[in-house]
């Protein structure tokens, strides 16, 4: 998902932030995730089990959340989950989370809607990536290629589970092979 001119602009990573600003960024976050409209408040009140009064201070910037109460707001957010992740991190963390989300999300297009809820949590989505393969989105978006023969070097696994874990890539659009069998590479679909 890219950035648009309506998004809301985080502070940067090594800035302090006050609590008044913590509650102005958490607002924000809320009303860009569940609109501006009063029953937002008692969505946002269903989805994470929180008192509506409390949510409500937040929704109005008048306290900032706990962290405990930041954590659960996370889960259901993705404005404060980006806010959290490129704060703690950096941008490049977030493009890489992206990446593992996006592809994640196709994986899941192609089976079977048996239970939607999973489908539907981005969260429980980038778990459907092994490690090796998230590793790999990673590494063709850094570097702009790669072969199974890296994911050989870098875990030790055999070929065979390389080239499956790329053949799965591949079904669910993420990744092209480009060239010859013998000389070719994989580049990260856009």
């Amino acid at each position: 998902m890219s950035d648009t001119k309506k998004d809301t602009e985080l502070p940067l990573k090594n800035q302090a932030l006050t609590d008044t600003e913590i509650a102005r960024i958490v607002a924000d976050a809320l009303r860009q995730d569940f609109g501006s409209d009063p029953s937002a408040v008692k969505q946002i009140g269903l989805k994470t089990g929180l008192n509506i009064r409390t949510i409500k201070s937040w929704y109005e910037a008048r306290r900032a959340p706990s962290s405990a109460h930041l954590l659960i707001l996370a889960k259901h957010s993705f404005s404060i989950r980006k806010f959290l992740i490129t704060h703690i991190t950096n941008e490049t963390t977030w493009s890489d989370f992206e990446i593992i989300m996006n592809a994640s999300k196709a994986k899941l297009s192609g089976r079977k809607k048996t239970n939607l809820r999973r489908k539907n949590d981005t969260l429980n989505d980038t778990l459907n990536l092994n490690k090796r393969q998230k590793w790999f989105l990673i590494q063709l978006k850094n570097r702009g290629h790669g072969s199974a023969e890296n994911i050989v070097q870098e875990f030790g696994a055999s070929l065979s589970t390389a080239r499956r874990d790329l053949l799965k890539l591949k079904q669910a659009g993420k990744i092209l092979f480009y060239g010859s069998k013998k000389t070719g590479c994989y580049k990260i679909v856009n």
